[in-house]
């Protein structure tokens, strides 16, 4: 990242913060929202009922969690149809390496 102040500044000038430029696009979070959203309108324009829009999110939150880390997604997804209680997989409760 590059500062807006290349020099160092004297006096007055010191009491001013430092302004870092950071990229101001976010394309890479779009493109990760673009599966659900065309898997939204594919689907008819939506769910029928508040529960099925939660379980979309978080059907593709889980997904997509697991495509980003690399792991197996069909065996998360049975570990939670086959867990007694709502949870989180075991394979998500680490933060990726």
């Amino acid at each position: 990242m590059k500062s807006l102040h290349d020099d160092e500044p004297t006096g007055p000038q010191q009491l001013r913060p430092r302004i870092t430029i950071c990229s101001a696009f976010n394309w890479r979070a779009e493109q990760a929202f673009r599966p659900a959203v065309v898997t939204r309108k594919m689907a008819g324009g939506g769910n029928r009922t508040p529960r099925g829009a939660v379980t979309q999110q978080l059907l593709a939150s889980v997904l997509r969690t697991a495509n980003q880390r690399g792991l197996d997604a069909g065996a998360i997804i049975v570990d939670l149809l086959h867990a007694p209680t709502p949870t989180v997989p075991r394979a998500l409760q680490t933060p990726p390496a």
